[in-house]
């Protein structure tokens, strides 16, 4: 009788089966939308993963301590890497506000924690000086000569 109940349980249940639709998946909560294009030629261009060139080098407060490592403005910045005198980031994305202007979103991991932060810099005096933007102090960083082979 009891083998009887069980198999009809299980007959039952395998009949419901055969008319439940699968719920469509949704996006993780993660996921970003995609960007909508503007067709405004002054919108700001989408973000990418690379500093452009112009940006690239060692930035220094004092042009006397380029490639010496002994001030704590130095900044080294790469395509796709930004080191400062006691800490290194990956560039996650880039955002041009205009042909001088850009934000770098940079992300550290460090000790199993993951930080990440924003740095505004604008280009001035035809590319010799990089100013942080980022906040109120406006550091203002001169270009360094290329290292000599």
């Amino acid at each position: 009788m009891f083998r009887l109940l069980i198999l009809g349980t299980v007959a039952a249940l395998a009949a419901c089966g055969d008319n439940v639709e699968p719920v469509p998946a949704r996006p993780a909560a993660t996921e970003a939308a995609a960007p909508a294009l503007s067709a405004d030629p002054t919108a700001a261009a989408p973000a990418t993963a690379t500093i452009p060139p112009n940006f690239q080098g060692e930035w220094n407060a004092t042009l006397a301590d380029c490639g010496t490592g002994r001030n704590e403005t130095r900044l080294r910045v790469a395509a796709d890497r930004v080191v400062f005198y006691e800490s290194s980031g990956t560039v996650r994305s880039v955002e041009q506000h205009a042909e001088d202007e850009l934000s770098v979103f940079l992300e550290r991991a460090a000790e199993g924690q993951v930080t990440r932060w924003e740095r505004r810099w604008r280009l001035a005096d035809e590319g010799a000086i990089l100013q942080d933007m980022t906040d109120a102090s406006g550091l203002v960083r001169h270009r360094c000569p290329a290292a000599k082979s």
